[in-house]
């Protein structure tokens, strides 16, 4: 025999599943609204064809994302425990797409999460592409951004500069005499390295 608590729990579900079932019936345009107990912003709202915003009302796609409020933080965030680090999406303006480990974006700027000290981040912004590879962050702090890569948009990729000139510019390249003095600086083989008067050598 079903207990109290099982007959109100089964009867709650009914009324729900009908409450949704009214609603599909009576043709309405969002078929799902999902609100937090304070306030009367959608924080989760699934329209009659699909697509499914969240803190947006009006999804133009299956998943349409946006910042509750219009703050400037990361939108996603994907952990394997749940604790806040791993890996999160941000998208904070026009022409503007970020993937990070380690450090999220949140008021404008990158915050440490990761125990470690490291973190990276790249993505699109309004000079191009830029990978960025930093260490030395405390957790809850602000991130030293550090780029080590940079494409630019007529096609241009910069190793140590952000403003590359040419199809491939290398910047930070270290300076020895010959392949010996290279060896012996720790230069292995394959290694680039460049003489004093600019040119550049390899390591064989």
């Amino acid at each position: 025999m079903k207990s109290l608590r099982q007959k109100m729990l089964a009867m709650a579900a009914v009324v729900a599943v009908s409450g949704l079932m009214m609603a599909s019936v009576a043709g309405a345009t969002d078929k799902l609204i999902v609100k937090p107990l304070s306030g009367t912003t959608n924080v989760l709202v699934t329209t009659d064809s699909g697509p499914t915003g969240f803190n947006y009302n009006t999804p133009k796609y299956s998943a349409d994302v946006a910042n509750q409020g219009g703050a400037n933080t990361s939108q996603l965030h994907f952990s394997m425990t749940g604790a806040d680090n791993g890996g999160y999406i941000t998208s904070v303006a026009e022409n503007n797409f970020y993937i990070s480990s380690g450090a999220v974006f949140q008021a404008g700027a990158w915050i440490q999460k990761s125990t470690d000290g490291k973190s990276v981040f790249f993505g699109s912004g309004a000079a191009g592409f830029t990978a960025y590879l930093n260490q030395g962050a405390t957790v809850g702090g602000a991130v030293t951004a550090s780029p080590k890569l940079r494409i630019t948009y007529d096609g241009k990729m910069g190793l140590g500069t952000l403003t590359p000139t040419s199809a491939l510019q290398v910047v930070g390249l270290p300076t020895y005499a010959d392949n010996a003095a290279a060896t012996a600086g720790g230069l292995t083989a394959g290694a680039f390295y460049r003489t004093a008067t600019g040119v550049l050598m390899v390591v064989y």
